[in-house]
């Protein structure tokens, strides 16, 4: 087991890898290039439990059986239902999926928490791939474009909706 084997085993062209080489031995400022590329710190993890799914690791055993109780479990018994998560994610998710699936069942405490949330969601440009100023920029740029009546349609149907679930804080 040695270095031929390795090859043989990745499929590496060699007389390929020493091209390459060569070219970037030759290639100036290749050296600082690198270093300036790998100099940039990373960046930031998201801390948003809804952005971390992929980057948060995998839920255990336990936090999925505990999550299978909340999908289980009847809306309103939420409300007062004590969950034994490890993962500190879950509070916040079992939060936002009560807002979203089940709004009645919010106190008036997470109700302007969930408004405040949502107000954030779409005003910040570094939570929101699409922020309401954007959203109103946008709608004006295609009201100035020359539209069919059914594209003017769902235009207008497209603003209606979005009017229809912004937060409070939208219109005061």
């Amino acid at each position: 087991g040695g270095y031929g084997e390795i090859v043989a085993r990745m499929g590496l062209d060699m007389e390929a890898c020493r091209g390459h080489y060569q070219r970037l031995a030759k290639a100036p400022d290749i050296v600082a290039k690198v270093q300036e590329v790998f100099a940039e710190p990373p960046p930031e993890p998201p801390r948003d439990p809804d952005l971390m799914l992929y980057s948060g690791g995998f839920f255990s055993p336990a936090d999925r059986q505990q999550m299978e109780r909340v999908r289980a479990a009847d809306p309103w018994d939420l409300v007062d239902a004590s969950f034994a998560f490890q993962d500190p994610r879950l509070e916040e998710m079992l939060f936002r999926y009560r807002a979203r699936s089940y709004p009645d069942t919010l106190t008036g405490e997470e109700q302007a928490r969930w408004e405040t949330f949502r107000w954030e969601r779409m005003n910040d440009s570094a939570l929101a791939s699409l922020t309401l100023k954007d959203f109103a920029r946008e709608i004006e740029r295609l009201n100035q474009t020359s539209l069919s009546d059914r594209e003017r349609q769902i235009l207008e149907e497209m603003v209606m909706f979005v009017e229809s679930i912004m937060p409070a804080q939208a219109f005061g």
